[in-house]
């Protein structure tokens, strides 16, 4: 009961049949069953296909609860399955390949630069002690510093191409030294130093990438930003797009702190944005409760309760093994490598990249 058809012109030329189907007789008018076929009477009477959506895993359990650092809660945050297909299952994406120097190794750069910078400064007294041209030379050494680290472990090409990101690497040290200045007196108290965050059932490992010490004696925790995305409302969502500044001010000691603040480090647009407890702790930062502070919030420490519920709710769900896909509409999917894995495009939760603001 099979049929096989073949097409006899394709616009003006005329074809023939596939050679294998020969030795199979060309039949011009294919009868009609007097009865349905048999195929046809077994479709008709198919069974219902039932489905069946498990959006879960095991629960989390022994030292699994102690992996991911801040990355973890970004990840739940943005979607539940791509935390679990990338903590758990182990799913990582292929590198692509680049020309030049890629965003992932200038970052690491400018951070290099500026740890070695703040470890012979200090505190806002040396800075504000050095003329111009002494801080254009203690700039230059932070970065010549850093490039010869990078030079350690790069091939021949990469070494020439790092030899050309020297003059952009002083540039933005030295505008992100002037924003420093500008600062009232702060010393820097570690640049990049292990700390615990205990988040619900979650013990994660964190390194802030600075912490100063404020004229009041509290902390700001500061993290080093090169790409577009370091902005405030980052924090301020139910589900937190960059998790990791609140998930900070939770290892340090939420009492302790005074503000926390993206040090945005790119061509044009270089300095700080942040939220603080008071503006004359940190010129320049949102505060709770002011004139175009963080809406919802009216005293800093409103926020920090807020960003402790939101962050133990994320924890919870990694914990009890939330594998759902259900991508935040913030460009969640956007940035991600497992589409070929959730088959998102072939789900309703597809219609979230279709949401207003996702562009």
């Amino acid at each position: 009961e099979i049929v096989l058809s073949v097409v006899q012109m394709e616009d003006d030329a005329p074809l023939l049949p596939s050679p294998l189907l020969t030795g199979i007789a060309a039949a011009h008018a294919v009868p009609r069953w007097p009865e349905p076929r048999v195929a046809a009477v077994q479709y008709a009477a198919r069974p219902a296909i039932e489905s069946q959506v498990d959006g879960r895993l095991p629960p989390v359990t022994g030292d699994e609860a102690r992996r991911g650092g801040a990355r973890l809660l970004e990840l739940q945050s943005g979607c539940p399955f791509r935390a679990q297909a990338e903590l758990r299952l182990g799913a990582r994406a292929l590198e692509d390949p680049t020309v030049g120097v890629d965003a992932a190794e200038r970052g690491d750069l400018v951070h290099a630069a500026l740890a070695t910078l703040w470890q012979e400064l200090g505190d806002s007294t040396h800075l504000q002690a050095l003329d111009d041209a002494a801080l254009r030379e203690v700039v230059h050494r932070a970065v010549a510093a850093a490039l010869a680290e990078a030079r350690r472990s790069a091939d021949d090409v990469l070494r020439h191409l790092l030899d050309l990101e020297a003059a952009w690497l002083e540039a933005r040290v030295l505008e992100m030294v002037a924003a420093d200045r500008a600062r009232p007196p702060f010393a820097v108290v570690a640049l990049e130093q292990p700390c615990t965050a205990r988040i619900g059932a979650l013990t994660l490992e964190m390194r802030p990438d600075r912490v100063d010490r404020l004229a009041d004696g509290s902390l700001a925790v500061i993290d080093y930003k090169t790409g577009a995305n370091a902005e405030v409302r980052a924090w301020l969502d139910e589900r937190p797009r960059l998790p990791q500044l609140p998930a900070y001010v939770q290892a340090l000691g939420a009492e302790r702190v005074g503000a926390v603040a993206f040090a945005r480090v790119r061509s044009g647009d270089t300095g700080y944005a942040g939220i603080a407890r008071a503006a004359e702790l940190f010129p320049g930062l949102k505060v709770p409760g002011a004139k175009g502070g963080p809406r919802g919030f009216a005293t800093w420490e409103a926020l920090l309760a807020e960003w402790q519920r939101r962050l133990e709710a994320l924890a919870a769900e990694y914990v009890a093994g939330d594998a759902r896909l259900a991508p935040n509409p913030s460009q969640a999917c956007s940035y991600c490598h497992l589409g070929a894995l959730c088959r998102i495009g072939e789900t309703d939760a597809s219609d979230a990249d279709e949401e207003p603001g996702d562009d």
